[in-house]
C-alpha cells in the first residue's frame, strides 16, 4: 500500500519530521516578531507620554531605545 493510499483511506495527511520542525520554527518566529512589534508599540506610546511631559528628544531616545528618526517624527507630529 502506498502513502497516498494510506492518506486517502485514513483521511490523514502525513507530515514529515522536517515539515513539522519547519512549521514549529515558523510559529516561534511569528510569536517572536509579534512580541517585538508589541514592545515597539509600547515604546512609542511611552515616548508620546514623555513628549507630553516636556522631556527632550535626546532623553526619550536614550530611555526608550527608539531610533533618533522615530523620536524626531513623533516630535514633528506632537
Amino acid at each position: 500500500m502506498t502513502l497516498a493510499q494510506l492518506e486517502q483511506e485514513n483521511k490523514v495527511s502525513y507530515i514529515s519530521s522536517i515539515e513539522r520542525l519547519s512549521k514549529e520554527e515558523g510559529l516561534q518566529q511569528g510569536l517572536q516578531q509579534g512580541e517585538q512589534l508589541g514592545e515597539h508599540r509600547k515604546a512609542i506610546a511611552i515616548a508620546k507620554n514623555m513628549l507630553a511631559e516636556g522631556m527632550s528628544p535626546q532623553a526619550i531616545q536614550k530611555l526608550t531605545g527608539l531610533p533618533e528618526k522615530e523620536v524626531m517624527d513623533l516630535v514633528d507630529k506632537h
